[in-house]
């Protein structure tokens, strides 16, 4: 059962390592994805003719959703992974621009629609549901799923990755004490805990 677990953790170790990167380089504008991201960092909701379209400011890109919440396609923009605001004119043609005074706290919750009477709000972050509320009801509009929150960003994907090594560590806590301590060349210790903790029946080798 602890070889299991320790796979499992092993998995969410290189995943988060390897989000790290990917993000990175959607956040600088390198690589512009048609596929859909997980939705951190939103700086504007605006609904119009039955479209939604929110702004992600960490991936400089709109996302279009339809009003039941269905994924339909992007729209790039320039903003060097900052806090971007947006409108759509009369045509439909998006216009953006950075916000340089706004940080990343100031991050809103709530996007009020100023041609009708409701608004969407961001209930909660992990993982990330938007309602649609009116004067009389509540409405989920989109609700992530559990992954693509905690994977949302490069400094989430490198926490995940951090938590993972911490539960190797607190799992396999007896061996690690038993194993640091013991009297052999640092190269072959390393090799043997990495060993030990990956395969079968190698766990008393070198213990009475």
């Amino acid at each position: 059962m602890r070889l299991f677990f320790n796979w499992i953790l092993l998995f969410v170790v290189f995943s988060g390592i390897l989000c790290f990167p990917m993000f990175m380089i959607i956040n600088i504008g390198v690589f512009k994805p048609d596929f859909q991201l997980p939705l951190y960092a939103i700086t504007e909701i605006i609904e119009k003719e039955d479209k939604v379209y929110v702004g992600l400011g960490e991936y400089n890109r709109i996302q279009v959703y339809d009003i039941h919440g269905n994924y339909l396609n992007k729209i790039d923009v320039n903003t060097f992974g900052k806090h971007f605001n947006f409108y759509l004119d009369e045509n439909n043609k998006i216009h953006s621009r950075r916000s340089y005074n706004q940080g990343f706290e100031d991050f809103k919750r709530e996007f009020v629609q100023f041609h009708d009477d409701h608004l969407y709000f961001i209930e909660s972050q992990i993982p990330l549901q938007i309602l649609k509320k009116t004067k009389t009801s509540n409405k989920q509009f989109l609700k992530e799923p559990l992954l693509f929150s905690l994977y949302a960003s490069p400094f989430r994907s490198w926490f995940i990755s951090f938590i993972g090594l911490v539960l190797i560590g607190c799992v396999n806590y007896t061996f690690l004490v038993k194993a640091v301590s013991l009297n052999m060349d640092k190269k072959l210790k390393t090799r043997f805990i990495i060993k030990t903790l990956f395969r079968k029946n190698k766990r008393n080798k070198y213990f009475k």
